[in-house]
């Protein structure tokens, strides 16, 4: 039996000028199909743009087939294109105007042969930000993980920026594949599950949510590490032996928002780094330590095995920046880890490496100390480090004692040394970053720079501890191939609004690699405040046809 495909859009295809929803159809292979094009309200109008709709289809075994829908929805006349059974295939939808893509979007992998089906396909501009709904509330200091099939979650965080005596322990979830009953574009929602109430707060910051990769049974849950119920007081000072860092972990699935408690950390911490290295395990460095009524930098490494669901202790310490440092996948050789405080409050140019094995290794060090860069690990498993406030000739006296600039010097740490790239557009540091699919770095916020005598909107300086006055609304591109980067929008330290919805000190960022990047909350310019905008980029279509 032959079916017919149809592709619904919100725009006229096939040449029709008549108002309202149209479809186009092609010939299927035994099945039905119908798929919607969903899109944010700020982008509907790119739907009017695309003159022509193109299905790619992406089977499991690598054979693609490309299908133009130029069928005509009113006489019900199919092209001549035939749409085969699909086998763990990825369907492309693609609205073009000539040769230049407008908008297009991904599903995960499908697996059809006959019946009848609807598949949602969330469309964004090609290589464009787009503001989706804003958060329910503002968060600042809340990881960010994308868990695949276009599923986001954001864990705790605080409504105040850093200077919040009680952190949150909600769980944000954002659904890029499916649209509610109703909803015209996606938005985001508080889920029923919460994360456990803290010793002497409510919920966690400083924390780290990391994906869990590999083969192991947990692949695809999300490990949540560490944290504390608050990191500043009202006025700004550390709160000294009443953090309350925590050694407690939990598995969050989002197959039913389930949460449970594993074994512990060996070490209370919080403001540290996590990161998964190529086997699937999660290495946790830095971070503050509370031991006993002190507060300390964290020196001890932490492993999670995801296949025996247990931490274990290196012997080796970090030496390297224990706080405020950037880290990063170095390939298959293991987790970078460079510049940032040393546990003596030193700033360093140190960089060490931890082997899959565990052990440290030293690695060439950074050309400049660098406090609060980002590391990013590239497709080809180099890593980018950008930015960070020029520590150069500096001595660390105190978090509030500070007047640094950031930099816009860039490198790639590649077969054992490091190479300048760049420059980047903007200066920048306690920025955030990401690889997209295809390969080049998203870049997005940060501050120009910690300055005690900058213009501050209503709150006291906080020094190295989540400053905010000089944010940043910028986001830019990095190039791999031409090691350049890209401004995604004008944008300089004095600019309002860009790519961001508002000045935005470590915003929260995650990709997908089918449906694109969130960057969501951060801390603003706005008496430190908490922000809730939420963009989605989308980035350029790069799939082969």
């Amino acid at each position: 039996m032959r079916a017919l495909l149809a592709i619904v859009a919100a725009h006229a295809c096939g040449g029709s000028n008549e108002p309202g929803p149209k479809s186009a159809y092609v010939d299927g292979d035994a099945y039905a199909l119908i798929i919607r094009p969903n899109s944010t309200s700020e982008q509907e109008e790119m739907l009017e743009e695309a003159e022509i709709l193109q299905l790619i289809v992406e089977q499991s075994d690598g054979t693609t087939t490309s299908h133009i829908l130029s069928g005509s929805a009113s006489s019900q006349s199919p092209s001549t294109d035939t749409v085969p059974p699909l086998d763990s295939a990825t369907l492309t939808l693609l609205g073009r105007r000539g040769s230049t893509v407008v908008y297009h979007g991904r599903t995960p992998p499908l697996t059809i042969s006959e019946g009848n089906h609807e598949v949602d396909i969330f469309v964004a501009r090609n290589g464009r930000p787009a503001e989706l709904h804003p958060l329910p509330t503002p968060t600042a200091l809340a990881p960010l993980v994308a868990t695949g099939n276009g599923q986001f979650y954001m864990f705790g965080g605080t409504d105040n920026g850093a200077r919040d005596d009680v952190a949150s322990n909600r769980i944000i979830g954002i659904d890029l594949s499916t649209l509610p009953s109703g909803a015209t574009e996606p938005e985001p929602y508080t889920l029923d599950t919460q994360l456990p109430f803290g010793e002497l707060g409510t919920g966690w910051v400083g924390h780290t949510g990391t994906l869990i990769t590999g083969n192991s049974e947990r692949a695809g849950q999300v490990l949540l590490a560490g944290g504390s119920p608050y990191v500043l007081s009202g006025n700004g000072s550390v709160l000294i032996g009443q953090t309350h860092a925590t050694d407690a972990t939990y598995r969050f699935n989002p197959e039913d928002h389930s949460l449970t408690s594993i074994e512990p950390l060996a070490h209370k911490r919080f403001g540290h780094s996590a990161t998964s290295n190529h086997r699937g395990e999660v290495v946790v460095v830095g971070g503050f330590s509370q031991h006993d009524t002190s507060l300390q930098m964290a020196e001890f490494i932490e492993i999670y095995d995801p296949d025996s669901d247990t931490w274990s202790t290196r012997t080796d310490t970090l030496t390297a920046g224990a706080m405020f440092h950037g880290s990063a996948r170095l390939g298959q050789q293991g987790i970078l880890v460079c510049g940032g405080l040393t546990a003596q409050f030193e700033y360093t140019t140190e960089c060490q490496l931890i082997t899959p094995n565990g052990v440290v290794e030293s690695a060439e060090p950074t050309p400049i100390p660098l406090v609060w860069p980002h590391m990013t690990t590239l497709e080809s498993g180099a890593v980018l480090l950008s930015g960070g406030l020029d520590a150069t000739g500096e001595e660390f006296d105190s978090f509030w004692n500070i007047d640094l600039p950031a930099s816009d010097r860039a490198w790639l740490f590649e077969a054992g040394g490091w190479s300048e790239v760049g420059p980047m557009r903007n200066a920048r540091a306690m920025h955030t970053a990401t690889t997209l699919p295809g390969g080049r770095v998203l870049i997005a916020g940060g501050v120009a720079g910690i300055d005690p005598d900058a213009e501050r909107v209503g709150a006291a300086f906080s020094g190295l501890l989540y400053d905010h006055a000089q944010a940043l609304a910028c986001a830019e591109l990095f190039d791999p191939e031409t090691e350049t980067f890209i401004a995604v929008d004008p944008c300089g330290p004095a600019t309002p609004t860009a790519t961001l919805t508002e000045q935005t000190a470590l915003p929260s960022i995650a990709t997908d690699p089918n449906y694109g990047t969130l960057i969501a909350g951060g801390i603003g310019v706005d008496r430190g405040n908490s922000v809730d905008g939420l963009i989605l980029f989308h980035p350029s279509y790069v799939h082969s046809e």
